[in-house]
């Protein structure tokens, strides 16, 4: 039977899930009313129930009011009781946590004495009960967060007790209580590895808040390591040789144990470092304690081979340790020493003899994370080397063909690298720093010059045939439009990306052999504008296939998105540098008279995709775009990339690309203003010549950028898709069929497919394109098309038709548009949109009506694109992962 004092909480809890923030005075009164049920003359049943009711309104963030420092010192009291039952002592750091999470920032840091909350901190996480003393250090990481925002924290942080630098403590210390009894026992724990890693995700938290604590948190993970070797020495020695006999099996257990601990360590480490070179932190000092940290794990004979080889690794991960050059050069060369000055043979050849032992042993599968751990770093070399390995190992034909396509592809990156590196590289070929436009000169000029070119369009040509070799490698024996769908997707655009740089090389070499033959400066620029304007427009259109390659793989990482992301920016810049290179507006409109399907408003396009990817990083950069788009007005409509090009800007490739983009748009300025004042062929000369050596420049600055491979690259599952099925209304034993001057009607059905139970976004409504040319006109009724040789990507228009359809849905999203069917101003292209609402089983059907009354007697395929919102409001293409249905157009 409830007390009178418990249906007054009660009815308090009901007034307070009602109110908003019109009430605040109101719920102040209440919160402090059922304080008075918290102190210790109350019974813990009485107490309990009052610790429900405030998580609850704390829970539902109904509690508006400034921070109530009566209930946070009575949590406070309540936690240092000895006697508080244990499920009171949960409640009440769930409650304090919850009301850490509310407040307002701009707290006093006097509420929160560091030194009574480390006290209480400390007791509860020595409790018995994981989940207790996990909250209790959670609830101080919490607490240290929140007080990063306030205006106090500064003298709070450097006071005798730093809040932070005790927590980073107690987590250490946590982490070597919970490690070692189990070590010494030799037996594996269920809770210890979750405990472990929940620690160690606390830990990336708060040094996200407070990097500058970085050599702390480097110095407890060395301790960390160290207190791991000297429980083993300890065991070891206390074991006599006939138990170390009897006890093998337990030594085993024990190696087992620390191979996990010692694999979620340098995770860690990889997330840690990582962290620190997006808060640009890096430096020799970190470098320094890594190195003692991996050396002293490579010396010890207590783990396995795969754990020196990716700790010996780490010392390679050109996209951490290349940004220590960022401190020591000047702004103007930041960009030059990217990879090169921190690049060492010594480290590579370690790793490449730790993998030599892995193999030797025949351990492949660590060998083969070893690799693809590799390609996530962008050291090739060691991909190279383990993956060619590999390959004589397997016996799966599939398993084979995806190595082979692996070395491949590693072969072609490698060649790019050593491009990269200094003259002490690898081999003994020495590749060139710098390039300048004298360098690509014609043979017999100059010959050290004419090497330095040749060097570049060479090894540049090698990668690109390695990139294709590695796409077609998986595109024999294919039997399923769903196999290495992302892989070839990918490599076909990597490919892509390399083969214009290649074209651009070539196209300045043969400017400079045009001039030797003392051709007309006039028509040799209007043939090389026409050349140029073409790669640019490619470059654009690619930059577009890298944004819709985001959009279609739900599952893909962060990471791996905002690297690809990095790739659409750097097509881009590409894109707007060949554009600009000889852009004379005086001159511009005439280029179309050299030849057909060359843009007259080339400027607006390339300055209004590369807006649109810089829109959130540097204002001046934008600034500077807007000057030389000249047209007026604002076409920046960018809105579809918006976000994913914000969120990548962390990301080391796109900092890198981004700064790059910076001397490129103000180097074109200051190109444009010399090209407005072109009077005459020798003015032409010289603005050209310019414009071809900023170009250059560019292109050398972009290609010291190190490229990695996104970590979704090795995810193997079948990719989660859809499929359309279409009948025709007749029911036409022969297919689908429709009378020669009359519409088509369809009915449609929708399959989701390789949906997995873990994918966290849900979507209901999908949106869907199907049109149809009249080149889409087959020989015959083929049926359907074998699904190994469709491939959605490899489309000429899907560019454009997945533009259309993601207007189209964000217009239906907003409730702006409901039309369904359409007939475009070009007579040979029909198209409509449909719209299906899924049921559990991930099918939807609707209807549709092409116009094809227009169209001849014939075969003709259907093509379709879909695309979907998921809960958080983003949209997604899904690849399509069967073709078309096929149509009759039968005579009357």
């Amino acid at each position: 039977m409830l007390t009178r004092c418990e249906v007054v909480i009660r009815v308090f809890g009901r007034g307070l899930s009602g109110c908003h923030a019109g009430f605040h005075f109101q719920t102040c009164f209440q919160a402090d009313l059922l304080v008075l049920f918290l102190n210790k003359e109350k019974t813990f049943h009485l107490r309990g129930t009052t610790l429900r009711c405030l998580h609850y309104i704390f829970s539902k963030g109904m509690y508006h009011v400034p921070l109530n420092t009566s209930l946070v010192n009575t949590l406070f009291s309540m936690l240092d009781e000895p006697q508080l039952p244990s499920h009171m002592l949960f409640q009440a750091l769930q409650t304090l946590r919850k009301i850490i999470l509310r407040i307002h920032p701009n707290l006093p840091s006097d509420v929160f004495e560091s030194s009574k909350l480390l006290s209480i901190a400390t007791n509860v996480s020595a409790s018995p009960i994981t989940s207790e003393s996990m909250l209790a250090i959670s609830v101080l990481v919490d607490i240290s967060r929140k007080l990063r925002g306030s205006t106090q924290m500064e003298s709070f942080v450097h006071s005798e007790s730093h809040l932070p630098s005790r927590v980073i403590l107690l987590i250490i210390d946590q982490i070597t209580l919970t490690v070692k009894p189990v070590l010494v026992l030799c037996q594996i724990d269920s809770v210890m590895l979750p405990k472990v890693n929940f620690l160690l995700d606390l830990l990336i938290i708060l040094n996200r808040e407070y990097p500058d604590l970085h050599l702390l948190v480097l110095d407890q993970i060395f301790g960390l390591i160290k207190s791991i070797l000297i429980v083993h020495d300890n065991v070891m020695a206390t074991t006599d040789t006939d138990a170390f006999v009897h006890d093998n099996a337990d030594l085993k257990e024990s190696s087992v144990i620390r191979s996990k601990l010692v694999f979620r360590i340098y995770r860690f480490l990889i997330t840690f470092l990582e962290n620190l070179s997006e808060a640009e932190a890096i430096s020799t000092k970190v470098f320094d304690k890594v190195k003692i940290l991996v050396e002293h794990i490579c010396q010890s004979n207590l783990f396995e081979c795969y754990a020196y080889t990716i700790y010996s690794l780490l010392l390679q991960h050109q996209f951490i340790w290349g940004h220590l050059v960022h401190e020591s050069e000047g702004s103007c060369n930041r960009l030059s020493g990217i990879s090169l000055h921190s690049y060492s043979v010594e480290h590579e050849t370690h790793v490449i003899e730790f993998a030599k032992r892995m193999l030797t042993e025949k351990n492949s599968w660590p060998a083969y994370r070893v690799g693809t751990y590799a390609a996530c770093q962008g050291a090739w070399h060691t991909t190279t080397f383990i993956f060619e390995q590999l390959v004589k190992r397997v016996c799966s034909d599939l398993c084979c063909r995806w190595l082979k396509s692996l070395v491949h592809y590693a072969h072609g990156e490698w060649k790019c690298e050593l491009l990269r590196l200094p003259k002490q590289g690898l081999e003994t070929r020495k590749f060139p720093l710098t390039l300048s436009i004298d360098d690509l000169g014609e043979i017999g000029q100059d010959a050290a010059c004419n090497k330095k070119g040749h060097i570049y369009s060479k090894e540049l040509a090698a990668a690109y045939n390695s990139i294709c070799s590695s796409l077609e490698t998986l595109r024999v024996d294919v039997t399923t439009g769903q196999s290495f769908y992302f892989q070839r997707w990918f490599l076909s655009l990597r490919a892509k990306l390399l083969g214009a740089v290649v074209d651009i090389l070539n196209i300045l070499r043969n400017i400079i052999k045009n001039r030797q033959g003392q051709k007309s400066s006039m028509v040799e620029y209007f043939i090389s504008v026409q050349k140029l304007t073409q790669i640019s427009l490619q470059l654009k259109r690619l930059a577009q296939e890298f944004d819709l390659v985001t959009t279609s793989f739900i599952d893909i990482d962060k990471k791996s998105s905002s690297i690809i992301s990095a790739l659409a920016i750097s097509c881009s810049l590409l894109a707007f540098c060949s554009g600009f290179a000889l852009y004379i507006p005086s001159l511009a409109n005439r280029v179309a008279i050299c030849g057909p399907g060359v843009a007259n408003n080339i400027d607006t396009i390339l300055i209004q995709n590369l807006v649109g990817r810089l829109w959130h990083s540097n204002h001046e950069t934008i600034t500077d775009l807007c000057l030389l788009w000249e047209a007026g007005g604002k076409p920046f409509d960018c809105f579809h990339f918006r976000s994913r090009i914000q969120a990548c800007e962390n990301c080391s490739e796109a900092r890198d690309i981004l700064r790059v983009s910076s001397d490129a748009v103000s180097g074109f300025s200051g190109v444009k203003s010399k090209s407005n004042r072109v009077q005459n062929e020798e003015g032409l000369t010289e603005v050209t010549k310019d414009g071809l050596q900023l170009l250059l420049e560019i292109l050398m600055k972009w290609m010291q950028i190190p490229f990695r491979t996104p970590k979704y690259f090795f995810n193997l599952r079948p990719c989660l898709g859809s499929e359309l099925f279409a009948v025709n209304e007749t029911r036409n034993p022969d297919g689908i069929c429709v009378s020669l001057g009359f519409h088509l009607s369809l009915n449609l059905c929708l399959q989701l497919r390789n949906a997995r139970p873990g994918i966290s976004v849900r979507f209901k409504k999908f949106y869907c394109m199907l049109y149809c040319k009249l080149s889409f006109m087959e020989p015959r009724a083929s049926g359907e098309q074998e699904l190994g040789t469709y491939q959605a990507w490899e489309t000429d228009d899907m560019v454009e038709i997945s533009e259309k359809l993601l207007k189209y849905a964000s217009e239906c999203s907003t409730k702006k548009s409901n039309k369904r069917g359409r007939r475009s101003d070009d007579e040979d292209f029909v198209y409509s949109f449909v719209c299906f609402e899924l049921n559990d089983r991930g099918q939807g059907f609707s209807s549709c009506l092409l116009d094809v009354s227009g169209f001849p007697v014939g075969y003709y395929r259907i093509k379709w694109y879909s695309c979907c919102f998921d809960n958080q409001g983003e949209c997604w293409t899904l690849p399509p992962l069967n073709p078309g249905p096929v149509f009759t157009v039968q005579s009357l």
